[in-house]
C-alpha cells in the first residue's frame, strides 16, 4: 500500500512541479517533494530484501544502489532524446553553455510525461505487490 500511494504522490508532485512559473517554487515543490517521497520508496526494496537475506546486507545493498544508478542513467538518455529530438546543440552564452528556449520549453511537457511513466510504474508496481503475500507474511501465518 505504501509503494502503490508514494507512486500516486510522486506522480501528481511532478505533474503540479510542471506548472510552476519559477525556479524556487520548482526546486521547493519538485526537491522537497519527490525527495521525501523518494526517501520512503527508496528504503522499501532494502527493507525487504535485508528481512529475506539477513546475512548478504551488504550484497543486497550494492545491488540495490547500482539498479538505482542504472535507472537514473537510462532515464537521462532517455530525457534527453524526449528534449532535445533534433540534437540541437549547446548555445554559447558568456562562460556558460545551454540549450536554449527551444528545447527548455519541453522540460515541462516532459515532466508530464514522465509522471505518467512514473504512476504507471511505481502505482503499478505497487499492485502487483498486493498480488502475492511476502515471505514475511507467510511466516507469520504459519
Amino acid at each position: 500500500m505504501t509503494c502503490f500511494v508514494a507512486g500516486i504522490t510522486m506522480s501528481f508532485i511532478m505533474y503540479l512541479a510542471s506548472y510552476t512559473q519559477n525556479f524556487g517554487n520548482f526546486a521547493l515543490i519538485y526537491g522537497l517533494g519527490n525527495g521525501l517521497v523518494l526517501g520512503v520508496i527508496y528504503i522499501l526494496p532494502i527493507g525487504h530484501c535485508y528481512q529475506f537475506f539477513p546475512q548478504r546486507k551488504s550484497t543486497i545493498s550494492f545491488f540495490i544502489i547500482a539498479a538505482s544508478g542504472v535507472g537514473t542513467l537510462i532515464f537521462a538518455f532517455i530525457a534527453l532524446d524526449c528534449m532535445n529530438p533534433n540534437n540541437l546543440t549547446l548555445v554559447e552564452a558568456g562562460t556558460n553553455f545551454f540549450y536554449g528556449r527551444e528545447i527548455a520549453m519541453r522540460f515541462p511537457d516532459f515532466l508530464r510525461i514522465m509522471s505518467g511513466v512514473t504512476l504507471g510504474f511505481i502505482s503499478g508496481g505497487g499492485l502487483l505487490l498486493f498480488q502475492y503475500p511476502t515471505k514475511f507474511e507467510s511466516m507469520l501465518k504459519q
